[in-house]
């Protein structure tokens, strides 16, 4: 697969000024993309797989080509996933200038054709064409949830709990390509809104 696939989808969303990017460019790019991608993911799903991700061998801390070139790839993917999850932003009512502040784009605004209904579909039918897999889980984990929103409650001793799905996990094998995005109800003692739903969350 071309290493520069991903990065250049993500180019052509970040400068597209339409007001149909589904039609006009989501989902071509899947017609003439998706076997190609399904493949190169089905190749790459284990992510235990240290001579893919790079490590040449025990006590090595260099990286092979292959695993330099498809950690850039899973990058450049998580930024076309960031691009398609801000229109939840704005299905969830927020403001412009929040959604810029999450968007880490680096530019003035963000994009103007950000979707701002179904974003869950758009997300899991995005996911799903490329061979990845989507999951649901009811119960709040840090690990596999990323909040949204956060829908305070008076009771302090409530802990969290999920109330809405925005979008679902996304896996490609037993790596977890996104966080399932959550609408929660806590009291402040466990998330407070506008911290637990801005935070970033750097590579860990």
């Amino acid at each position: 697969m071309n290493p520069f696939l991903f990065r250049d989808f993500y180019g052509a969303l970040l400068t597209y000024e339409g007001s149909a990017v589904i039609a006009d460019l989501i989902d071509p790019w899947l017609d003439v993309h998706a076997d190609q991608c399904k493949a190169w993911f089905a190749q790459h799903s284990v992510a235990a797989n240290e001579e893919r991700f790079g490590r040449r061998s025990q006590g090595d801390t260099g990286r092979s080509r292959q695993g330099d070139l498809l950690l850039r790839s899973l990058y450049a993917f998580s930024r076309v996933l960031d691009l398609l999850l801000l229109g939840s932003q704005r299905e969830l009512g927020q403001s412009d200038e929040v959604v810029k502040q999450n968007s880490w784009l680096g530019r003035d605004d963000p994009p103007p054709w950000t979707v701002t209904e179904g974003t869950g579909e758009l997300i899991h039918r995005f996911a799903t064409t490329l061979g990845l897999s989507t999951s649901e889980a009811k119960t709040f984990d840090p690990f596999f949830h990323e909040i949204a929103r956060v829908i305070p409650v008076p009771d302090v001793d409530r802990p969290i709990k999920v109330a809405q799905t925005v979008w679902p996990l996304i896996r490609a094998g037993d790596l977890i390509v996104a966080r399932q995005g959550v609408v929660v109800e806590a009291s402040s003692r466990f998330a407070k809104p506008g911290v637990a739903d801005r935070s970033t969350l750097f590579w860990s």
